[in-house]
């Protein structure tokens, strides 16, 4: 790559400055800059640059800053700054729901799953089982409506971003960045074993009698498959190179316990 530049004359120098020579550095300090020879410049208005594969934090992508200075004879410019964004080439990854959720969550991203039984009419036998349990009737279908609302908690790394969601049932789709609400409907058969359904009430002495023709168990709703298209580096430093999509995801939090320990030797004897 070339550093291009313009010259201009100063009050006190050469009106008509021919620059010769050039020293540059990249996400250095000026220190770092003074400290490097002067190089020759074939041009008057570019210098040639190679930046270095990875920035000091190690990133390959983002922005790089480069300082740079020419001379004209033992006359020196003041050093200028610039930064440089370098963009990844990118590609489609997927993989399947449950290990991306599986590995998300493991990296301290959230995924909520809640659901709700029955319809909007209140007197749907359905509607009668408690939150968190599904429910069965002997006359009739119930349906348990699951939401799923994943990635949140966390952002994605840059420069990766989850771009469609299409799942074997139900519909997915953006709410927010890298953020996608998956509804989806199971429907559990009727069961002509429990009989019809009676809402109960009022029997006989006055006593309340339970509804009957109706069951409620703990709901096991799993999300069906679903794919998920990630968008990335083409090249990157892949941690799991059989597995390139988990670069999607910032590395697991880490706690440190204790970090300032100090040793010292056992009381003599």
């Amino acid at each position: 790559m070339t550093l291009n530049f313009t010259t201009a004359p100063t009050n006190s120098g050469d009106p008509n400055p021919v620059p010769d020579g050039f020293r540059a550095v990249e996400g250095g300090s000026l220190q770092e800059l003074f400290a490097k020879p002067f190089e020759t410049l074939t041009s008057t208005a570019s210098a040639p640059f190679t930046l270095a594969l990875r920035r000091r934090d190690g990133a390959r992508y983002g922005g790089r800053p480069v300082l740079l200075q020419v001379k004209s004879g033992s006359q020196l410019s003041f050093p200028r700054i610039d930064s440089i964004q370098l963009n990844p080439v990118v590609r489609d990854y997927t993989i399947g729901n449950q290990a991306a959720f599986d590995f998300a969550q493991r990296r301290g991203y959230v995924v909520t799953t809640t659901s709700s039984t029955g319809t909007s009419d209140p007197d749907d036998p359905c509607n009668l089982c408690p939150i968190g349990t599904q429910a069965q009737a002997g006359d009739r279908p119930c349906t348990v409506t699951t939401t799923v609302i994943f990635f949140t908690g966390r952002g994605l790394r840059p420069f990766w971003r989850l771009k469609k969601v299409e799942p074997t049932v139900g519909q997915a789709l953006p709410i927010n960045q890298n953020v996608f609400r998956w509804i989806f409907a199971d429907t559990t058969p009727p069961d002509p074993s429990l009989g019809g359904f009676s809402p109960g009430g009022d029997c006989f002495f006055g006593l309340q009698c339970a509804p009957s023709g109706i069951a409620c168990f703990a709901a096991t709703v799993e999300p069906p498959q679903a794919t998920l298209t990630f968008e990335g580096p083409t090249e990157d430093d892949f941690f799991d190179p059989l597995n390139p999509w988990k670069n999607a995801f910032a590395p697991g939090l880490v706690r440190l316990i204790n970090p300032n320990i100090h040793l010292r030797p056992f009381p003599p004897r």
